[in-house]
This record gives structure tokens, C-alpha cells and sequence, in this order.
């Protein structure tokens, strides 16, 4: 009808078109967030109130999910807003599914020529007694790792049902395998070097 008027649109569609190829490019970054905030929510990966360590090595309690970024919560009280866009296609531990359980692991290391079936045996102990530990299907473990360069390292391995307890209660495990093994007089060594001195004739 327009062209029958004699009035050219091509001037108007030609503008349109940079117009929106303009806006889409200003767009990209937040419709990529939307998008994967849509993602997000379908797809239940995660909730509020999950702890999480996104791939850039955060981690966090989930506190808010909304269409453009989710809010996470550190355990300095500070508030990381991350872009959906970027959660949708990370990597995403969650430590809160499939369930609130959650395993603990404490290294140490003791000087050479220790018992070591005392030691696994000691420490074993010392986990077995701490509170709120699950022992019912989940034993603790003792693991003689390896030797390193300057101790035979272990790790102990239990299980506590509540992923909120895990950091207080591995500090608590240090420490008790410590005092353990300082009174039972078994040494916990530190890096040393020996060196040789030659006599020149």
C-alpha cells in the first residue's frame, strides 16, 4: 500500500534492521543471564540455602536465585553476585544433594619409624569419640597415605550428618588428633634437611 502511495520503506526497514542488530549486541550479556536464570530455576540444580563452590573456586550458601544472577553468601558474610549466564554453564559442586551428609577429612603426618598400625589404631579412636559423629553405617577411617619427604602422612576420614558442621568439627578433629599423638609420645615431625659436608684433601 505504501509503495502504491509512492513512499519507499527501505530506508525504514535497512534502519530497523541495524536498530535491532544494535540492541541485540547491547542485549547479549543480559539475555544470556536471563536465559540461563531460566535454566536454573527448570532445571533445580541447585536452591536457596544449598552450600555450593562454583568452578572459579567460591564457595558459599545460596541465598537468592532470580531471573539474572544468583546471590551466595561466603562464610566471611560477604554477598558475590554471579551472573546466571556463567552458573549455566560451570561447574557446580554441591555439597547439600543428594543429601545433608557429608564426610570430613583430616591429614597429618608422623616422624618415620612410628608404629604405624598404632597410629591408625590411636587416631581411630580419637575420631570414634568425638560428638555427632555417624557410626551406625558410615565407620571412620584411618589411611596411611604414603611416605613423604620428611613424615609418613595419614588421613582420617568420618561422616557427620550435617554439611553446617563439617568446617568446626574438622578444626575440633585436628586438634584432638594432635593431643593424641603428643601423649602417646608419637612424634609429628616438619620438613628437615640434612646436608654433608665434604673434606677437601
Amino acid at each position: 500500500v505504501m509503495k502504491i502511495w509512492g513512499l519507499s520503506i527501505t530506508p525504514y526497514l535497512a534502519g530497523a534492521g541495524v536498530g535491532g542488530i544494535v540492541i541485540g549486541f547491547a542485549l547479549q550479556d543480559s539475555l544470556k543471564n536471563i536465559f540461563g536464570g531460566i535454566t536454573l530455576l527448570l532445571d533445580k540444580n541447585f536452591e536457596v540455602g544449598d552450600k555450593i563452590k562454583i568452578e572459579s573456586g567460591e564457595l558459599g550458601e545460596i541465598k537468592d536465585i532470580s531471573l539474572r544472577s544468583t546471590k551466595i553468601r561466603t562464610y566471611d558474610n560477604e554477598i558475590i553476585h554471579v551472573p546466571n549466564g556463567y552458573l549455566a554453564n560451570s561447574r557446580i559442586l554441591n555439597y547439600t544433594h543428594p543429601n545433608s551428609t557429608i564426610r570430613v577429612k583430616v591429614d597429618f603426618g608422623v616422624e618415620y619409624g612410628s608404629d604405624i598400625e598404632k597410629v591408625k589404631k590411636l587416631v581411630l579412636e580419637t575420631v570414634r569419640d568425638l560428638k555427632d559423629i555417624i557410626l551406625a553405617d558410615k565407620e571412620p577411617q584411618v589411611q596411611f597415605l604414603e611416605m613423604g619427604d620428611s613424615a609418613l602422612n595419614f588421613r582420617a576420614l568420618f561422616w557427620i550428618d550435617n554439611w553446617r558442621k563439617s568446617h568446626a568439627k574438622k578444626l575440633e578433629a585436628t586438634q584432638a588428633i594432635y593431643d593424641a599423638l603428643n601423649k602417646e609420645g608419637i612424634g609429628i615431625p616438619f620438613p628437615t634437611r640434612t646436608i654433608y659436608m665434604k673434606k677437601e684433601e
